[in-house]
């Protein structure tokens, strides 16, 4: 199981920024969060369960997000199984 520094570093913007890009694909976004499709992702923000912006971009097709918001909603919203790591 990863430390919680590595699962920080993991999940910082500038990782984040380079693995997917400044502006994060919603397929991209569910699968940080853990959410088994896209639809469920457009789902949770439809019915309020979600408060990470998701926004389109022109020129290009689908919902996008931020990285840097994407990483502090997954600081602020850690998983469980990585509060207790060492």
């Amino acid at each position: 199981m990863p430390s919680v520094a590595a699962h920080e570093e993991m999940f910082s913007a500038a990782w984040i920024a380079h693995a997917y890009g400044a502006f994060v694909p919603a397929a991209h976004v569910a699968k940080l969060l853990g959410f088994p499709t896209t639809t469920a992702l457009r789902r949770a923000k439809a019915t309020g369960r979600l408060a990470l912006p998701l926004f389109k971009l022109k020129g290009r097709r689908g919902l996008f997000a931020d990285a840097v918001a994407v990483a502090n909603y997954l600081r602020v919203n850690r998983p469980p199984s990585a509060e207790g790591s060492p």
